[in-house]
């Protein structure tokens, strides 16, 4: 089975842990593990929490963030033994991205104030090479970029509120194949299937925010970013063939109704929601500490198959147009990060998080290996003039080793055993720029 999909804004493109989101954009955030909720220190408010808009002080603010991600090679090992010759060890291979990033916040309208961003929200990278994962994702990569106005009102000194559109793109690939699997006990012979597809889609949502400051130490925050439900369309092409005795193939394919053999060049649909998140945050100063919390509850239970939708019927239906179940549930992410003001010049940041797991073991196989994280990270931040400065951030995600138990009959779709831990690191660089 061969398969690809386009698709760019929420199965977006990097494995994590918490399901496919990309919650860390800027270099603040990195550097803090987008804790930076109730505290902003930059432009980066605009996509975080626009309330916090009001609170900064009446200059453009101008971010510009590039980060490059490196994904280390996951490792599963096999503990079933109902196919031994089609189920074993294997690993998949590591991967690079690069993800550039942008934040703008005007200066004061009155008691209003605007914002724009740009963003990655989500994303999974996925290629395995070895014959039995790549039957179920020789290459699964999605991925969202997000283009997010917003604006900003001053209720009063203390409080302020925050509104913004969500545009999403998503774009995606995915590809799988299976060569010599046998459909029959009975015949002798073999199929060579595959698929491959193709799509995108721009699809809409928004952002609400609010922020509380009863002194100038404490501040409260609340965002809620609504789910963008992805509805991708594009192209498929579908294959497959039944090899062997020219007799045996002549007579399964009759017996089948040609079921296991044939092609269709057409049109794929599949939608894919990009879960709602709600955060509430605090933050607390104390001398030259800034001290972060970040609450989040991510609402996966959104997301409960990956199903392919085809126009017509197409070869062997059973594999490649079947639902895959998902059943998410909701998470928790706790995050901590604390910044610390050195002296007038630079500021040194880090923090540490923890990110649920979404799925359940029977749900986890080698398209989407979710898996419970723990997430560390440093970074500092330097004003090179009054206008200009330069942040620096690093992340290292400690994905835990989780034992699954996605059973099968098919020896392909049989996924039971143990993907050992491996790591996504992000190093940002940030410049910004005041006006």
């Amino acid at each position: 089975m061969n398969k690809t999909i386009s698709l760019m804004t929420v199965l977006t493109t990097f494995a994590f842990a918490g399901g496919y989101k990309i919650p860390e954009q800027s270099g603040d955030s990195i550097a803090t593990l987008a804790s930076n909720v109730a505290t902003s220190f930059g432009a980066d408010a605009a996509y975080y929490n626009p309330a916090n808009m009001i609170f900064l002080d009446p200059v453009h603010y101008l971010n510009l963030s590039s980060t490059c991600l490196h994904i280390s090679s996951l490792k599963f090992k096999n503990e079933s033994d109902k196919f031994p010759s089609k189920n074993y060890d294997t690993k998949s291979e590591s991967a690079n991205f690069y993800v550039p990033g942008m934040n703008f916040i005007s200066p004061f309208l009155g008691d209003f104030r605007f914002g724009i961003a740009l963003a990655t929200p989500a994303g999974v990278g996925m290629n395995w090479e070895d014959p039995y994962p790549k039957s179920i994702a020789e290459k699964f990569y999605l991925r969202a970029i997000e283009l997010a106005p917003s604006v900003a009102y001053k209720v009063n000194d203390n409080f302020s509120i925050g509104a913004g559109v969500r545009a999403a793109y998503a774009e995606g690939k995915v590809r799988n194949s299976v060569s010599g699997f046998a459909p029959s006990p009975i015949f002798p012979v073999s199929m060579d299937a595959g698929r491959d597809m193709k799509g995108d889609s721009v699809n809409f949502g928004y952002n609400l925010a609010a922020t509380f400051k009863p002194n100038e130490n404490l501040s409260f925050a609340a965002t809620y970013r609504s789910k963008i439900n992805l509805k991708l369309k594009g192209d498929a092409i579908v294959k497959s063939q039944i090899k062997g005795n020219k007799k045996d193939v002549d007579k399964f394919n009759a017996l089948t109704q040609n079921a296991y053999s044939g092609f269709y060049d057409g049109d794929v649909k599949i939608d894919i929601p990009l879960p709602a998140v709600l955060t509430l945050a605090t933050s607390f100063e104390l001398d030259d500490f800034t001290f972060l919390f970040a609450y989040d509850r991510t609402f996966w239970s959104a997301f409960k198959e990956l199903d392919f939708r085809y126009d017509e019927r197409v070869p062997v239906s059973d594999m490649f147009d079947k639902p895959i179940e998902k059943n998410w549930h909701d998470t928790n992410t706790y995050r901590f990060g604390v910044a610390y003001k050195y002296n007038p010049k630079l500021r040194l940041m880090g923090g540490f998080a923890i990110d649920e797991s979404a799925a359940d073991s029977n749900k986890v196989r080698f398209e989407l290996p979710e898996t419970k994280a723990y997430i560390y990270s440093a970074g500092a931040n330097y004003k090179v003039s009054e206008n200009f400065g330069v942040t620096g951030a690093f992340f290292y995600q400690d994905r835990q080793k989780r034992h699954v138990n996605s059973a099968d009959d098919v020896d392909f779709n049989n996924v039971v055993g143990t993907f050992e831990r491996n790591h996504i690191t992000f190093l940002n660089l940030s410049f910004d720029y005041n006006f």
